[in-house]
């Protein structure tokens, strides 16, 4: 069975998004395949699945919202449960939720719109790690984000959206795909420009949801989120071997309209440095301050700004 339930707004839901339990008869009614096939889920209750895939990116399912039922300047909190299996079989397979491109072989699945500017933008994401509490019950996956409409999908009439982003030899089961006002308990929401622009960067959500490891192939290594004896509680940890000293976690900061021209900000981070010895047991360490280049040189920030509409990056450390 999918791992949870959301509660939902129905009268809200119905007007945004048509269907997204699949209880209605068939269960495909009001969405489409897009570079796939999709039928009914075999052995699991209103659910669908989406198969022979081409594409990566796109390939899976697909409806148009309706954009006169979302409001400006309002966030909505959006969800989904998705299962991965070997293409054509019944075997459950696993991804990687800290890979940010879907590209990779073992990328994850997530929910996307096309914006405005005719750009397929990921507004959910697959949540890390796989172990973490709620988040995988017998192969199944949680998908959560938020998103603010710009005034570029608000002008539209429908909004697509897209269930998809996985390599194409895996199918995709999805179940309970929904749409709703933001609540108290929603995470990734900025209030203000008061506010941390850094979504759970205390990791109090007990995962990883919102960060990734930068980077695209040879060894990154992995997220883990133990929890500590102290106040600090969750805390994230960059384990395994990397292969670049520039590889660490990344975050899409989800809203970027607080960065205006001349605005000025402070970056902080409390941070514990580890080294693995020959027994390969993780020993504390000091770090070089100095200087950021220098073999045990401390870990440094680093910000790209970018815009799709326009190729190119600036970087600042």
């Amino acid at each position: 069975m999918p791992l949870q339930v959301f509660s939902s707004n129905d009268e809200l839901e119905s007007c945004i998004l048509r269907n997204g339990h699949f209880d209605e008869e068939p269960a495909t009614s009001h969405w489409y395949a897009v570079m796939s096939d999709i039928t009914a889920a075999d052995n699991y209750d209103h659910a669908l699945l989406a198969t022979d895939r081409s594409n990566a990116r796109l390939g899976g399912m697909w409806q148009n919202i309706r954009s006169d039922c979302l409001d400006s300047n309002t966030w909505y909190e959006v969800q989904a449960n998705v299962l991965l299996r070997q293409a054509g079989t019944e075997v459950t397979v696993d991804c990687d939720p800290s890979i940010p491109w879907f590209t990779h072989e073992r990328s994850c699945p997530s929910i996307a719109i096309k914006n405005g500017h005719h750009l397929v933008e990921d507004i959910a994401w697959t949540v890390g790690p796989l172990s973490s509490s709620g988040t995988n019950v017998d192969g199944w996956y949680r998908l959560y984000g938020v998103f603010r409409p710009t005034k570029e999908i608000l002008d539209k009439n429908y909004v697509a959206l897209f269930v998809a982003r996985a390599p194409t030899n895996v199918d995709i089961v999805v179940d309970q795909v929904q749409i709703n006002p933001v609540n108290e308990f929603t995470v990734g929401v900025i209030p203000d420009c008061a506010s941390n622009l850094v979504v759970n960067g205390n990791a109090e959500t007990g995962d990883f949801r919102y960060w990734w490891i930068r980077g695209n192939g040879g060894d990154s290594g992995h997220i883990e989120v133990p929890q500590t004896n102290t106040e600090r509680g969750f805390v994230f940890r960059h384990a395994g071997y990397r292969s670049e000293r520039w590889r660490g976690m990344l975050q899409n900061l989800v809203d970027t309209t607080c960065l205006t021209p001349g605005s000025r900000w402070r970056i902080s981070a409390v941070f514990r440095y580890f080294e693995t010895n020959e027994d390969g047991v993780q020993i504390p360490r000091a770090c070089d301050k100095t200087n950021p280049l220098t073999e045990y040189s401390c870990p440094v920030f680093e910000m790209q700004f970018f815009s799709p509409q326009k190729p190119g990056k600036a970087t600042i450390n």
